[in-house]
């Protein structure tokens, strides 16, 4: 019960401390040589989004904190072991082909598998999932390519 009651809040602010820590990190970057965008861009992009998120979580969490759990069961909310080793499997897997089949392809593999992984059996659209995972990561891939200039493994497209 009281990981049900104050885990939402611990773990906010925990992330909150990751991301300011992550920010100050990330100003210790050396600057661009080439003048535009520098080393800390993306880290700090990342450090601010994660520290709005960890603002959510902590309000949800406090939301959370006034609710009374003492008249539920214990074992409504069973932990979901398959879906934890799931994801890591096949994080572990993306991680390691993505230098041969490259960004792209693994990428869009691995969002379509760990949304499948993710959604309730009744909520799965295939069709849809595979199209946000393709659209998503072309996106992504353009981004970096074309606006920042960041290289991506190329694998077989290459």
């Amino acid at each position: 019960m009281y990981l049900k009651k104050y885990g939402d809040l611990a773990t906010g602010i925990v992330f909150l401390v990751i991301a300011v820590v992550f920010y100050v990190l990330a100003g210790q970057l050396p600057p661009s040589l080439l003048g535009g965008v520098g080393s800390d861009f993306v880290p700090k992009i990342l450090a601010v989004g994660t520290g709005i998120l960890s603002v959510l979580q902590i309000i949800s969490g406090v939301k959370t904190m006034k609710k009374d759990f003492s008249g539920e069961a214990a074992d409504e909310d069973r932990p979901e072991y398959i879906r934890v080793l799931a994801t890591v499997a096949a994080f572990g897997i993306y991680v390691t082909v993505m230098e041969k089949v490259g960004f792209l392809i693994s990428s869009i593999v691995y969002l379509f598998a760990q949304m499948v992984i993710l959604a309730p059996r009744e909520k799965r659209n295939f069709l849809l999932l595979a199209v946000i995972a393709v659209v998503f990561n072309i996106v992504v891939y353009f981004i970096f390519r074309n606006a920042l200039n960041v290289m991506l493994p190329k694998g077989i497209l290459g």
